[in-house]
């Protein structure tokens, strides 16, 4: 009857002392869990973000989902890049071509005939 006490008494503490040393594999899953479900509450108030201020969510690739504030970070990081990005490209569509630096001048009407004809 000892020998069956003490069996169970050693697997017993072998599992408390598991326990107690943090090598429990139901805490690492909980933990991933719960990175898992922070990782998709940040990436859907991130996307609540873009869709409001009207951003690209190809870009949500781009953000880091580890904590809150990392998340805010990368959002203001991409935020900020986009709006220069895109007001750069608005600018150099609006200089356009350099003005010429002098007009041609109009051909006469006999010009205009002798040069149609080739004369």
């Amino acid at each position: 009857m000892d020998k069956i006490v003490e069996k169970r008494l050693n697997r017993e503490r072998k599992k408390f002392s598991s326990l107690l040393n943090g090598n429990d594999p139901r805490e690492a899953e909980l933990e991933e869990r719960e990175r898992a479900i922070t990782e998709k509450e940040l990436r859907l108030e991130a996307l609540e973000v873009f869709t409001k201020e009207q951003l690209p969510e190809d870009m949500l690739d781009l953000l880091n989902y580890t904590d809150k504030e990392s998340c805010e970070k990368s959002i203001e990081l991409v935020r900020r890049t986009f709006s220069l990005n895109v007001q750069a490209e608005v600018n150099r569509r609006l200089r356009g071509d350099a003005p010429m630096r002098k007009a041609p001048e109009p051909e006469s009407a006999d010009e205009a005939v002798r040069n149609a004809f080739g004369l």
